[in-house]
């Protein structure tokens, strides 16, 4: 009898390490960049009054032991004690020299518990469990996490979701004055996370669109070539909306060759179009070495603000070649390989509908499918196998069987083979 008791205890205790998660990983050095999307306005108008997105951090800042138990702090939240305990799955708060529940892992979707969120009010507040499927770096992950409501100088809504491993990955908060009758919703979206010394994130890199310049005529090079980024963030110049250009930094490498003999350049920075996603690079060329057949080498490096900065360069391969030519013949080499493609929607911002071109480079299995900033898949456009060529489709916002979108960012995603490519349009109605 005393062997069966053991054996279930241990049984139970293997099956409790088993079964347990890291909802919430605090360790000192870990980093969370998240974009910050933050709209709002009247009653009347509650997406199109105000739109600002911008980046944000949360990082694990020091730590510190209270009875014998350790507890981490935050960067967005200075004055706060956390932990996380492996073993009872849930999250702590060190408030008025006792531990105070935020977060309960074990409770089921769509219970309720008292919860002591971070807040100057220093009170519990009711909130239920959530949770279900979300879209993080390129993979289907399951979600839980809470929600709660509350009326103090107006009404709060507020939203926490948690995946294994990599903690919070979306932070949404609702706000709602009753007097001046105003509407905010801020929604913080994971898009890099440092855990452990690693850097987790997706696929998403900067896509330079360049038409080469072919030939030289002058020593005047002026080039203009767009920058996009999944997480690029657009408005028409002179809106009083901010966007979010998630590109860092953009490069023009090059230099001069004639058979064995290269002459190298330093890099020259492009400058952006403010508001736009066009950069420009201007130089003056050596036009001695060009009249006495060099050749002009160049490429275009970009970079984005990724805590992992991810690089791009057009050609992906070698470089365009550029040929001095007094007779304006184009005389152009350019090492570009053909591939598959997703374009930008056009028009964007659009409403209802919206046009989408992409080409596939081999026969095979095609999805491509639209998602809400949560990561919610809100339709599929194509989902069947397709031959090799260039296509375009359209997005009709209100075409939906099951509902109508409302303004804000949404995502296509193209998948075929290997091939992943994320983009972002805006609807704006």
């Amino acid at each position: 009898m005393r062997k069966y008791f053991l054996f279930t205890i241990i049984f139970f205790s293997l099956t409790s390490q088993l079964y347990s998660q890291n909802w919430f990983p605090l360790e000192v050095g870990n980093k969370w960049q998240y974009i910050s999307i933050d709209y709002g306005g009247s009653l009347i108008q509650p997406d199109t009054s105000y739109y600002n997105t911008s980046l944000f951090y949360n990082e694990v800042v020091s730590d510190t032991t209270i009875n014998s138990n350790l507890y981490y702090k935050l960067s967005q939240y200075p004055d706060n004690w956390f932990r996380f305990s492996l073993s009872e799955q849930k999250i702590f708060s060190w408030l008025e020299n006792e531990d105070k529940l935020i977060m309960d892992f074990n409770l089921p979707v769509g219970s309720s518990f008292i919860s002591f969120i971070p807040n100057s009010w220093s009170v519990g507040v009711f909130a239920n469990v959530i949770g279900g499927d979300i879209l993080l770096f390129d993979t289907l992950y399951t979600y839980k996490g809470y929600r709660w409501s509350i009326a103090i100088d107006g009404s709060f809504d507020e939203s926490y979701k948690y995946i294994p491993n990599y903690g919070i990955t979306l932070d949404s908060l609702s706000y709602f004055e009753n007097l001046s009758l105003t509407y905010q919703e801020i929604t913080l979206k994971l898009v890099q996370a440092k855990i452990s010394g690693n850097i987790y994130r997706g696929n998403e890199i900067p896509e330079i669109v360049v038409n080469p310049i072919t030939s030289i005529l002058d020593s005047n090079f002026n080039l203009n070539f767009n920058v996009s980024h999944p997480y690029n963030i657009m408005f028409p110049a002179g809106s009083s909306f901010n966007g979010l250009n998630f590109i860092d930094t953009v490069y023009l490498h090059s230099f001069y060759s004639r058979l064995d003999s290269i002459v190298h350049n330093q890099p020259i920075s492009a400058i952006n179009i403010s508001e736009t996603e066009t950069w420009n690079v201007n130089t003056t060329l050596n036009m001695n070495l060009m009249r006495n057949d060099f050749q002009y080498y160049y490429k275009i490096e970009a970079i984005d603000k990724g805590m992992l900065p991810q690089h791009s360069f057009s050609p992906d391969t070698g470089y365009y070649i550029a040929i001095w030519d007094t007779t304006s013949a184009v005389k152009i080499q350019s090492e570009v390989i053909g591939s598959f493609d997703l374009s930008q929607n056009y028009p964007n911002p659009f409403n209802p509908t919206t046009k989408i071109n992409y080409q596939i480079q081999e026969i095979g299995f095609v999805t491509l499918k639209v998602y809400d900033v949560l990561g919610n898949e809100v339709a599929t456009i194509v989902n069947e196998e397709k031959p090799i060529g260039s296509y375009e489709v359209e997005f009709n916002s209100r075409g939906l069987i099951h509902q109508t979108l409302p303004s804000g960012i949404y995502f296509y995603r193209l998948q075929a083979g290997s091939f992943v490519r994320t983009k972002k349009m805006l609807l704006m109605k």
